[in-house]
């Protein structure tokens, strides 16, 4: 798993910079040169989409998301237990959701372009949440495997 993990990193990097680079040549384009390149601005949101999905992905496995955890700190461990364990069925059925949703839409637009990159598949937004969703859940069922485990080596 920490091969995979090394690697979308790798890939998240690279589509942010990526995202960084076509947003410069944007402004260059638009403010200096005063020429309109139209394709840029798509292709930015496109990026930032996957920016957002693939970050989804890498926040969950690094425990990084945004909690608001006032309640759950003022009940009892035991309870906290049992919070923590229904928090996280939730959230594996919200992201399962996402990602069925995703592939379900991808298969609707899928033969449909974007405006001024006529060669690209509106499909492809779709795709980064399919990846992105898919990462998480995979990440969070390797995280349970392992907790399992680390459990039954504890109790040995």
């Amino acid at each position: 798993m920490k091969k995979l993990y090394k690697i979308f990193d790798g890939i998240t990097m690279a589509i942010f910079v990526a995202m960084v680079l076509v947003v410069v040549l944007q402004i260059i384009f638009r403010f200096i040169l005063r020429i309109s390149v139209p394709w840029t601005e798509e292709l930015s949101r496109l990026l930032f989409i996957y920016i957002g999905f693939f970050g989804t992905a890498i926040a969950v496995r690094e425990k990084e998301l945004i909690v608001i955890d006032l309640l759950l700190q003022r009940t009892p461990t035991k309870v906290q237990k049992v919070l923590n364990v229904c928090i996280y069925i939730l959230s594996f059925a919200f992201f399962t959701i996402l990602l069925i949703g995703g592939i379900g839409v991808f298969r609707k637009v899928k033969d449909t372009y974007f405006a001024t990159m006529s060669f690209v598949s509106n499909g492809w937004i779709y795709i980064a949440l399919i990846i992105g969703m898919g990462m998480t859940l995979l990440d969070m069922v390797y995280s349970v495997i392992i907790k399992i485990r680390r459990g039954v080596r504890d109790e040995q």
